[in-house]
């Protein structure tokens, strides 16, 4: 009966910190891309929500540029940098091209 008790506590345990995660950007599909958004935005608040859709435009206006109007070259490599992350990670790796593009 103990035992039985330890290993449902276990498996409980490893539940609740399966679903602890935050959400992450999934670019694997602009279907995925547009569902992961809403949900990422759903935990933030009105204005940090304001931040993270101003912080995706500009990421991708700002790889389009560097690429000089390549859109699809833009839009894979921006999906490819981004997918996986949460929106804390999207803000600070907007941060790290924005001082990349200072330093040029």
């Amino acid at each position: 009966m103990n035992n039985l008790f330890k290993i449902l506590l276990a498996i409980a345990t490893i539940l609740m910190l399966s679903g602890c995660g935050k959400p992450t950007l999934d670019t694997s599909s602009d279907e995925t891309m547009k569902e992961s958004v809403q949900k990422i935005m759903t935990d933030l608040s009105k204005e940090d929500q304001e931040r993270f859709k101003k912080t995706l435009t500009g990421i991708y206006m700002g790889t389009l540029a560097s690429l000089d109007g390549d859109a699809e070259d833009a839009k894979e490599e921006v999906n490819e940098n981004l997918h996986g992350k949460t929106a804390e990670e999207v803000f600070q790796y907007a941060d790290e091209l924005k001082q990349k593009m200072e330093n040029k």
